[in-house]
């Protein structure tokens, strides 16, 4: 099938990599944001204008085989969706197919300032042995195994799947990647529980989630709207109550940090790592647009302005603290959907995700220690790229947020 491709001549080859920032002979460090979030042949976006009339009917649309073929005829790894080419620039008779970006190997690596802050508080928790430190949802573990690259934490990527283990090779560090449903690691993880209290507690997950696992976009619809997800709730508050409770009596969690990013939309894990596995510090990385956006955004705080606990509490919301945890710091975050906004844009923002940081009301913190971690490629690319955030006001977000987790 014929294409001509409409772009720059500029774009068409990638750039060279920059001779500015000499990469060690390390894993990790050697790493350039093109590898961690995607290459691209050609500015992603481009049109690649097609042999199909606009409003041509959908059995007239490339079959996979043809999609292959103008991959392999313009040195593409990933091409985008179909679309009436005046929605592009108005110029063409033809559908034209959207460049993409390579998948990458992760949707958030993190800058050094996250790392060194998440690892760091990591740290202070634990006290003098090495934090346990849990990402539950790991996919090919990446950022597990950076954790564990970056420092002496034992770290335990999880994963229901594990074939994306082997994306990756094997790095330094103390890290274990395991194929685990996450209901089974509050056995493997959670605090020490009789086999009564831990079937009493998983039962009560499974009476939360069960109806809106089957039915999440109709949960998530009621709660876009006033009150309606305590109609569709209905008698839940009861029990999810209940399940805080049976984790209020355990303060021997094994876990020190939890971390959680992009939860699967169809899938609350909050109650199982909240009050099943009851780590001391959970870290959410949430995708503050798209679905999540409208619906979570007054649900990181369980106190009112008056230090009361707020009326959420008890309700079943997505990132929900409840009773027993407490939001002590969020920011804005780069991740890759910012990075595929440079490429269509040249200009980076933070955007599009945050970082919310949850712990324990046990856990009172007086200072954080201060490591030292290595620095990778990527971060000083990234720290060249930010334009309309600049790069200083997005390590004074994260400074401020180690400030805000000792002051709260």
């Amino acid at each position: 099938m014929p294409g001509t491709l409409e772009t720059d001549p500029q774009h068409l080859q990638p750039d060279k990599e920059s001779k500015e920032y000499p990469a060690p002979p390390r894993y990790f460090e050697n790493m350039s944001i093109r590898e961690v979030y995607g290459d691209y042949r050609v500015l992603p976006g481009t049109g690649i204008v097609s042999d199909i009339p606009n409003g041509a009917p959908p059995d007239q649309f490339p079959t996979d085989e043809e999609r292959e073929e103008i991959m392999k005829q313009y040195n593409l790894t990933n091409v985008g969706g179909w679309g009436n080419s005046d929605q592009f620039t108005g110029s063409f008779k033809n559908l034209i197919i959207y460049t993409g970006i390579d998948h990458g190997k992760t949707v958030w690596a993190s800058m050094r300032p996250e790392r060194k802050l998440l690892l760091d508080l990591a740290h202070t928790i634990s006290g003098e042995r090495p934090p346990l430190i849990l990402d539950v949802g790991c996919r090919n573990g990446f950022l597990a195994k950076l954790l564990a690259y970056s420092s002496d934490a034992k770290v335990v990527g999880t994963n229901y799947d594990d074939h994306f283990y082997g994306q990756l090779p094997d790095t330094r560090g103390d890290i274990k990647l395991l194929k685990r449903d996450i209901y089974d690691l509050v056995a493997e993880y959670g605090p020490p529980r009789t086999s009564e209290e831990l079937n009493q507690l998983l039962s009560i997950v499974n009476n939360i989630n069960g109806p809106r696992e089957e039915d999440w976009w109709r949960y998530l619809y009621y709660l876009d709207h006033p009150d309606g997800y305590v109609e569709f709730g209905k008698g839940l508050e009861t029990e999810n109550t209940q399940l805080q409770q049976l984790a209020a009596n355990h303060q021997d969690a094994p876990v020190d940090m939890v971390i959680c990013s992009h939860m699967p939309e169809d899938t609350d894990l909050t109650p199982v790592i909240r009050d099943g596995i009851h780590p001391k510090a959970i870290v959410f990385i949430i995708e503050t647009k798209g679905v999540y956006g409208p619906y979570v955004g007054d649900y990181y705080s369980s106190v009112d302005a008056d230090g009361k606990y707020d009326s959420t509490a008890d309700q079943v919301v997505y990132f929900n603290p409840g009773y027993n945890y407490r939001t002590v710091a969020r920011w804005n975050t780069f991740g890759r959907e910012n990075w595929r906004d440079y490429a269509h844009f040249h200009r980076a923002e933070r955007r599009g995700s945050e970082v919310v940081i949850q712990l324990r009301n046990d856990v009172h913190l007086q200072e954080l220690q201060d490591s030292e971690i290595p620095a990778c490629t990527w971060d000083f690319e990234l720290k060249k790229m930010f334009w309309y955030h600049p790069y200083k006001d997005f390590v004074g977000d994260v400074e401020q947020a180690r400030q805000d987790i000792v002051k709260n």
